[in-house]
């Protein structure tokens, strides 16, 4: 396993959220951050933002990075991850979906599922649904 992605997943289970900002990794908590994971972050950094990056490269076309973070409080409060969202090195997230480039696309949270809606040549409507991955 990669010792960067698992230390993600570690700050993310804690609340921690993380951030390139001029080549510099950004956290923000609600609660202090521990020194542990700080240190961690700092012996990982290069790894880190190698894959933070990366993950906000491939979100930025189409609507899916305009409404996952329009929503993005709401979609954490449902127990979706940044990785869940964004996805993390190999890992894909939800911006990384095909269908946001469907015509007519409409999006819905309802509770802890995200549910895509839209209708097909042939007028049939299709509605394809996710919820957050389970430890």
């Amino acid at each position: 396993m990669n010792t960067a992605i698992e230390l993600l997943d570690e700050a993310t289970s804690q609340g921690i959220k993380l951030d390139v900002a001029g080549g510099t990794i950004k956290c923000k908590s609600n609660n202090p951050i521990p020194s542990a994971i700080v240190s961690k972050l700092r012996e990982n950094k290069t790894a880190i933002l190698r894959l933070l990056e990366g993950g906000k490269a491939r979100t930025t076309n189409g609507n899916n990075h305009n409404w996952i973070e329009d929503h993005e409080d709401e979609l954490q409060e449902a127990g979706f991850t940044d990785r869940d969202l964004y996805g993390l090195g190999w890992y894909r997230g939800l911006a990384d979906f095909l269908l946001w480039n469907k015509p007519g696309l409409r999006v819905e949270l309802r509770g802890d599922q995200l549910c895509f809606t839209w209708t097909n040549q042939t007028g049939k409507t299709i509605t394809q649904t996710c919820r957050p991955e389970q430890p």
